[in-house]
């Protein structure tokens, strides 16, 4: 009968030390850290909060709680953070997938010539934008004057260096094109690329229209 009194005594001297380590270490530690940092700071959680001051009294009755709660309820803590974990995991998992099959259906439109942008399908002025390298360009597409004959303002790009020209004609006049200063063909029925990293995923923002 003694033995088995010092038995139980032991087995509960264990359980309780187990349960004051985990309260330091390992992922319930974690969890109690950052639920007193929030407490202490509310802005960490919330963008707009009353700016209400928790006392220290509160915070440290809500410590003294939860530590205690953990020691004696530690392995239905750590059922909760095991299921919190492989949640998180879960959902972490589901948006890299989800990134993964814009990636490809995005690189599939360009592919397929579905992604590309062409100053045909671009009218006016506006900012052409590269989503690769952020790089940014006001650039005439499409305008013309009000004049006797019209002016007509069109938008090419050299197939080389990359930069945007505007070639002005009059009326049904025929383009005579001439290289670009580095020497590259000047088109405007290629797709748009980014001058500075020479990729085509770029997008039109239009400004002005005449």
């Amino acid at each position: 009968m003694i033995f088995e009194n010092n038995m139980i005594i032991i087995a509960l001297c264990i359980y309780l030390f187990i349960g004051i380590a985990l309260n330091f270490i390992g992922p319930v530690a974690k969890i109690i850290r950052k639920e007193i940092l929030d407490l202490k700071d509310p802005s960490r959680v919330y963008i707009f909060y009353d700016k209400h001051i928790v006392s220290k009294r509160k915070i440290l009755a809500f410590e003294v709680v939860i530590r205690l709660l953990i020691i004696l309820f530690f392995p239905i803590a750590y059922l909760v953070a095991l299921i919190d974990y492989y949640s998180e995991l879960k959902k972490k998992k589901a948006y890299n997938t989800q990134k993964k099959i814009e990636k490809t259906q995005k690189l599939q439109e360009i592919i397929d010539n579905k992604g590309f942008l062409y100053f045909k399908d671009t009218f006016g002025g506006g900012i052409i934008q590269c989503h690769g390298c952020g790089y940014k360009e006001e650039i005439n597409c499409s305008t013309h004057g009000f004049g006797e004959p019209a002016e007509f303002y069109d938008g090419y790009q050299c197939q080389l260096c990359g930069k945007y020209h505007t070639i002005t004609t009059y009326g049904n006049e025929i383009t005579n094109l001439e290289k670009c200063e580095c020497g590259g063909v000047l088109s405007r029925e290629n797709p748009i690329f980014c001058p500075k990293c020479k990729v085509h995923d770029v997008s039109w923002q239009w400004t002005y229209m005449t």
